[in-house]
């Protein structure tokens, strides 16, 4: 006896399905999640500025005057080169995780929500040349970092310093 179609659908995992009608087609494998206002979701994005959907030219289109808003409002972004937002650093006290981590959240909140992660110090990077040693102005203990996969906690004086989130 053959089973209704619907039956044999059910055996298979919900992903499997999507794969299967989605294939490798544009807008496959993006996450249509987007964070609340006021949001930050790991690997996500803050606010309304979700990573790999939003590019440098939407926000240039807002002129140098929402660039400078922004920027007050404590979000700072990256880009791939003239592409898609790559990753966003809060230094502002109006963006939290859903779970209330926010700056100034003590470093116990963190932990508590997040559980351990992996630690290492903060480093500055000058200019666009990334890790290299030349572009390197400061690596300490204080301020350090806490990371997890999509986020990561830059931790001074046992508080929560910025927060960045990206796809790492």
């Amino acid at each position: 006896a053959r089973e209704a179609p619907t039956r044999v659908f059910a055996r298979f995992p919900l992903a499997v399905i999507a794969w299967v009608l989605c294939g490798t087609g544009p807008g496959c494998g993006e996450s249509r999640v987007a964070p609340l206002p006021g949001q930050i979701l790991p690997a996500v994005g803050v606010d309304r500025f979700v990573l790999g959907r939003f590019t440098n030219s939407e926000l240039d289109a807002g002129g140098p005057e929402e660039r400078g808003r922004l920027s007050r409002e404590g979000l700072d972004f990256e880009f791939d080169r003239g592409g898609p937002l790559t990753g966003v650093t809060v230094t502002s006290k109006n963006f939290s995780t859903p779970s209330g981590v926010r700056v100034g959240s003590p470093i116990a909140e963190v932990g508590a929500a997040y559980g351990a992660g992996t630690v290492g110090p903060f480093t500055l990077n000058k200019g666009s040349g990334g890790p290299d040693p030349a572009h390197r102005v400061g690596a300490r203990d204080d301020p350090r970092v806490v990371s997890y996969p999509g986020i990561m906690f830059i931790i001074h004086e046992e508080k929560v310093w910025a927060v960045r989130v990206g796809r790492e």
